[in-house]
């Protein structure tokens, strides 16, 4: 028996003329046994066997080597590394040349894919192509995976897919699901295809089929294309185009529409939104959608704000900025969803050039400007042009240490042609605002808060508008009449500010509170001559106050009041209450109050629960107070395994309740691979 030394050297010496494999890179062979068969060409290895190629390293008890076709035989149990992954087994056939080979009784941990493989017969078809006979598919690491494909043959392309037939699905080792055919992708790049269909059943679509096809165009551009059949409605086809230009960001554009069966309407929306740059700099926004039916929302909104939605608006939005100038353009179109959009007013277009504040020479006064023209448009009401033009004088006077003082005066000037008539008219607009800021801060000796600092700033502002006669000039929109105003606000802001320091030194600030109140005393009101009973004199509007607290990096509440505090009221007008908080783990809880008198009484909230792990519980609720109706409860239970997780939910709404099952894989594509609604169980009782 000879030594492995001896060996490497030998082979070494006729690597160069004859152990060359096709490949770019040498293979080197070392063991502790080694016999050269000179018929054959054969080289028999017994013992430590390694074959080297580059970062490739097969190890086996034995070996047959051939050094013309650069092959080798591999028995006794096997191991093969690379920077795939590691594939083992009890014996493989290996061309070192072309890359290929089988396994017989292996196993293929793909980790750099993701991807790990095992069967009877494991054939390794290209770089990352591979058929497996008997065996098993999944991207969940270790013995026991948490889910896996069986087939009796499985074709797994590792930027493709993996197709499976006469396959059967299991979670741990209980089968749950056989398919006589099924594709799954397990690619790491994106790639054309059909993405998982969603099936459903509810009492207002029937049945539903889903079918998306997904497009790569090119680097920055795909979409998805789907076919839509709901057999109590219709059949819906869509297109989602989605783009990101240069130095822009993210645009899309879809469209659907649904063809109805019987008396069913059709029904179609299309959205684009787009935000990017063209060539000056010039920013260009677009938010546009159409909605032929307003129970288009109510049929497939997702949110609240879908639901009840009655109006649409479209903006096409152009800005360019420089050192003191901004200049914009924009296009408005609105239609109203509830009744004829005759009399909504559209902006087409309306421009805006504004010169910022600047310095009056070597003075304390600043100026600035202000213009805005545009076409103002009803299909039934009027149309014409509009000109506002608004030159501005400032002045910010430190008075002392604790009080400061900006008063501005500026002059209104606005000019119409509409109808073939001209008018115009000017007024003056005065303000002035004093405020101070006091400060304290308190240092602390232990914790993780090392100072707080409370800032306090008083301030009370005042607003004169002189009462000017509009009534010769039409009226677009608010802008058009300008009210005489004199006017007083009195406001008291508090904040609280932390200082921490982190484990390298650097120094965090973190606002942890803050306190608004503020009224506004009306001294035209005060004067008015009071008419008959019951009205009186309301000079005070009510107080408001905001508070907002956040005591952690994970929790926050916010509440809003305002409360009438006029001699003959003294009620609450309006009073909200926001609250979160979560941790990262995922537990969290939302709440949502909102109070308005005359008008609503609402609250909505959600709880997440992730205390019983891997089964994770939520529940959101909204509700009517002022009518004590139930608007929306939706529960959702769901397990999470290692690589797969399955969702129950149960969703409340007065018009429909819905059950609903998602499962889905990790590794694998995003879409949902089966959702399910299940009619209410009352429809059958």
């Amino acid at each position: 028996m000879r030594r492995t030394g001896f060996l490497i050297f030998l082979l070494f010496l006729l690597a160069a003329n004859c152990l060359a494999a096709a490949s770019d890179e040498p293979v080197n062979l070392s063991a502790d046994s080694l016999v050269l068969n000179q018929e054959t060409g054969l080289y028999r290895a017994e013992g430590n066997v390694q074959i080297r190629q580059g970062d490739l390293l097969l190890t086996s008890g034995s070996a047959d080597w051939d050094q013309q076709s650069g092959e080798a035989v591999c028995g006794g149990g096997f191991r093969m590394e690379s920077a795939d992954g590691v594939l083992t087994g009890d014996s493989i056939r290996y061309d070192f040349g072309r890359g290929l080979g089988q396994l017989s009784n292996g196993q293929a941990r793909l980790s750099a894919y993701n991807v790990f493989l095992s069967g009877d017969l494991i054939e390794k078809r290209g770089d990352i192509s591979y058929r497996v006979s008997g065996g098993s598919f999944t991207t969940c690491p270790g013995e026991s995976p948490a889910w896996k494909l069986t087939a009796s043959r499985l074709d797994v392309d590792v930027e493709g897919y993996a197709r499976a037939r006469n396959a059967v699905f299991y979670l741990r080792n209980i089968p749950v699901l056989y398919l006589p055919y099924i594709a799954l992708p397990a690619k790491t790049e994106r790639q054309s295809g059909l993405l998982f269909p969603e099936i459903s059943h509810s009492s207002r679509l029937g049945n539903r089929y889903r079918q998306p096809l997904y497009l790569v165009i090119d680097q920055d551009l795909d979409a998805t294309l789907e076919i839509d059949y709901m057999s109590d409605l219709g059949i819906g086809t869509g297109l989602e185009f989605r783009y990101l230009p240069p130095q822009s960001r993210t645009g899309r554009l879809y469209t659907n529409f649904i063809s109805g069966f019987d008396d069913e309407p059709d029904r179609s929306l299309t959205e684009w939104d787009h935000d990017g740059l063209l060539p000056g700099q010039v920013r260009l926004v677009i938010d546009a959608e159409y909605v032929s039916e307003k129970d288009y929302y109510e049929i497939f909104g997702r949110t609240a704000d879908d639901y009840n939605r009655e109006k649409v608006q479209s903006i096409v939005y152009l800005s360019r900025g420089w050192n003191q100038v901004n200049l914009s353009a924009q296009a408005k179109y609105n239609r109203d969803l509830e009744q004829s959009s005759a009399t909504q007013l559209q902006y087409l277009p309306e421009v805006r050039f504004d010169y910022l504040p600047q310095r009056w020479g070597q003075t304390p006064i600043f100026t600035s400007f202000l213009a805005e023209p545009g076409y103002l448009w009803h299909r039934d009401g009027p149309k014409g042009g509009r000109l506002r033009l608004q030159p501005m004088l400032a002045t910010d006077l430190l008075v002392n240490r604790y009080l400061e003082m900006v008063p501005t005066v500026s002059w209104l000037q606005r000019n119409y042609r509409f109808n073939d008539v001209s008018e115009q008219e000017g007024l003056p607009i005065a303000t002035l605002s004093v405020g101070s800021r006091v400060a304290r801060v308190f240092t602390f000796d232990t914790g993780d808060v090392t100072h707080l600092r409370h800032v306090v700033e008083p301030m009370v502002h005042y607003l004169f508008i002189p009462n000017v006669d509009q009534g010769h000039l039409p009226q677009f929109d608010s802008r058009d009449r300008i009210d005489p105003v004199n006017l007083v606000t009195f406001e008291l802001m508090n904040r609280l500010t932390t200082r921490s320091v982190d484990d390298d030194g650097t120094p965090r600030f973190r606002e942890v509170g803050s306190l608004r109140l503020a009224v506004d005393y009306d001294i035209r009101e005060r004067k008015r001559d009071p008419g008959p009973l019951p009205d009186q004199n309301r000079p005070f509007s009510p107080v408001r106050g905001e508070l907002i607290i956040r005591p952690t990096p994970y929790s926050f509440l916010r509440g809003d009041i305002a409360y009438d505090a006029n001699d003959n009221a003294r009620y609450v007008e309006s009073r909200a209450v926001w609250g979160g908080l979560h941790d990262r783990h995922g537990n969290g809880l939302l709440i949502n109050y909102q109070y308005l008198k005359n008008d609503f009484d609402y609250l909505s909230g959600g709880v997440d629960l992730a205390l019983f792990d891997p089964l994770f519980v939520s529940y959101e609720h909204r509700r009517d107070l002022e009518t004590v109706l139930m608007l929306e409860a939706v529960t959702r239970v769901e397990y999470r395994g290692e690589c797969w997780s399955v969702m129950f939910g149960f969703s409340d709404r007065p018009d429909e309740d819905k059950y609903e099952i998602n499962f889905s894989l990790s590794g694998l594509s995003k879409n949902r691979l089966l959702e399910t609604v299940i009619r209410p169980l009352k429809n059958f009782l």
